[in-house]
């Protein structure tokens, strides 16, 4: 018999930024009724330090961490923590700058290709760390992502692990379903495998998944539902 359940915030966080959803099982409505409702939801749930709202943590937090940057672009790209810089061993293109804390791929090359050149040295660089077994994180590799900037310049092609360790910008689709009841808006949910690499034992949207290369937003959907839809009895039995 299918049932559904409330949202709570240890489901992924994608999930926590819903118009309607509850917190700890109380009513969005009845936490704010306000029209930034939704950034206040985030702003709960996102444990990061921005400088501009807390300079002191995000100085502090990043002492831990390497900026990500890289010829052309000197804007930070991604964040890499300590370990994952100590434990590399870096080519000659990777420059560790310690004072300035940047982790900088330094690339020449025709403008037409250098695209396909960043993406064969980066993924050079993880495919050899994984073989070595040195970074835990680099045991899965998934599928190969677009890299963009904050701006939204497609840059080079990524494994989706590295692409993780690299603090990159990700992307994903989701399908969120819901029904109304006399106590409001519920939402339908899976729960994630016990043997999932992230998350595990979690809740989840009800469907969902990153966007691979070349794909887009309703292309991965449709490619996670054929996967997932076979077992979505389970999920609410």
């Amino acid at each position: 018999m299918r049932s559904y359940y409330d949202l709570q915030v240890d489901s992924c966080l994608e999930l926590a930024a819903i118009s309607g959803c509850h917190i700890h099982g109380t009513p969005i409505h009845e936490v704010d009724n306000g029209a930034d409702q939704l950034f206040e939801i985030v702003e709960r749930i996102d444990s990061f330090p921005y400088q501009a709202i807390d300079p002191q943590s995000y100085a502090a937090f990043m002492k831990d961490y390497y900026y990500f940057t890289m010829d052309a672009y000197p804007k930070p790209l991604g964040y890499v923590h300590q370990s994952i810089v100590d434990n590399i061993t870096w080519p000659s293109f990777w420059k560790v700058d310690l004072e300035q804390r940047r982790h900088h791929l330094s690339v020449s090359g025709d403008e037409e290709n250098l695209i396909s050149l960043r993406t064969r040295l980066i993924n050079d660089t993880i495919s050899c760390e994984k073989a070595q077994g040195k970074i835990e994180e680099l045991s899965w590799t998934g599928d190969m992502v677009q890299v963009l900037t904050p701006e939204g310049e497609h840059i080079f092609n990524m494994w989706d692990g590295g692409s993780q360790v690299f603090g990159l910008l990700s992307f994903g689709a989701h399908l969120i379903s819901w029904t109304t009841t006399a106590e409001g808006r519920k939402y339908w949910l899976q729960r994630r495998s016990m043997t999932k690499r992230m998350h595990p034992g979690k809740l989840d949207t009800l469907v969902g998944g990153g966007i691979k290369l070349g794909e887009t937003p309703t292309e991965a959907m449709i490619r996670e539902f054929s996967r997932t839809h076979r077992n979505l009895s389970t999920f609410f039995v």
